[in-house]
């Protein structure tokens, strides 16, 4: 099954910084439940989240974009 796209870009920041839910979630004021369940495709992270993740990260959109795509086609 595939999750969504905010799913996937969330998991691979996760991966590729090798953050927790709680990193996240302590970081941006959120608990660390809405993480999971953007991470896991419950729930879908807005674009102003994504972007202030990213942005806070100093990490290419198109770069994690590209390997979220990537990874969606591999479930």
């Amino acid at each position: 099954m595939k999750t969504t796209e905010s799913g996937a870009i969330i998991r691979v920041i996760k991966n590729e910084l090798n953050l927790t839910n709680k990193d996240i979630a302590e970081t941006f004021g959120t608990a660390k439940d809405t993480v999971w369940k953007w991470s896991n495709g419950k729930n879908r992270a807005t674009y102003d989240d994504i972007m202030m993740i990213i942005d806070h990260y100093e990490l290419d959109f198109n770069s994690i974009r590209a390997l979220a795509k990537h990874e969606n086609t591999k479930l």
